[in-house]
């Protein structure tokens, strides 16, 4: 299966596209290498600004390469930390380095994100440097960082293995998306850690089928056919 991209287009519910762009710092839009014509690409609503592009798989893997590297040297300094030590032992899923430049307390602060599945929490590692500074352990109904690639792809899995056990094989032949799911109304995360997938053609076509799959309880809480 190629790997999962993240992807946000047109059609999906205006309401739920901007509430979740409200919630996170950066836009991320990823892509297969397509021919759009004069059309912009990627499609960013207006007044959206720090996009990144991630439409060059090559750089892309380098990039994502670095990171993960730069979070595994930073977590081998923070486990001098008890406390820290103590919770990495329930191995929650690493989410991403956040550098926190505005921050006049610290000089070189860093955020290392986790979510722990256990807990059904947000886990945050604040580092001034190479020391810790503060652990913040937040409900998931409070707060939750991006998804990455990797959930997006077990979360399709999932999935794909409800539809095919529903009596739908040909979604094995579809693409699938996730994106980082909201409560509708605009009622902020859910409790637990839930990703929106979408089951499609191709790149630029309607979603066919769409589930709402939580990470944490690992199910499917609502599907949707199109």
């Amino acid at each position: 299966m190629r790997p999962a991209l993240r992807m946000l287009i047109y059609y999906f519910p205006a309401a739920f596209v901007f509430s979740a762009l409200a919630m996170v710092g950066q836009t991320v839009i990823a892509h297969e290498g397509l021919n759009h014509g004069d059309l912009p690409w990627p499609p960013v609503p207006r007044g959206i600004e720090n996009v990144i592009d991630h439409s060059k798989p090559t750089e892309d893997i380098s990039r994502e390469r670095k990171r993960h590297e730069r979070f595994r040297r930073l977590e081998e300094h923070s486990k001098a930390n008890p406390t820290v030590n103590s919770r990495l032992r329930e191995n929650p899923t690493r989410l991403g380095v956040i550098d926190d430049t505005n921050d006049d307390k610290f000089k070189d602060k860093v955020r290392l994100q986790y979510f722990d599945r256990r807990k059904n929490a947000t886990m945050e590692v604040i580092l001034d440097g190479d020391n810790v500074r503060e652990t913040k352990i937040i409900p998931a109904s409070e707060y939750q960082p991006e998804i990455t690639d990797e959930e997006i792809a077990e979360a399709i899995n999932l999935a794909r293995e409800y539809f095919t056990n529903a009596g739908i094989p040909w979604v094995l032949d579809l693409k699938g998306f996730g994106i980082l799911a909201y409560k509708p109304h605009g009622k902020g995360f859910y409790n637990g850690r839930v990703i929106y997938v979408s089951f499609h053609q191709n790149n630029d076509s309607p979603p066919e089928f769409s589930a709402w799959v939580d990470l944490t309880r690992q199910k499917i809480i609502k599907t949707r056919r199109q």
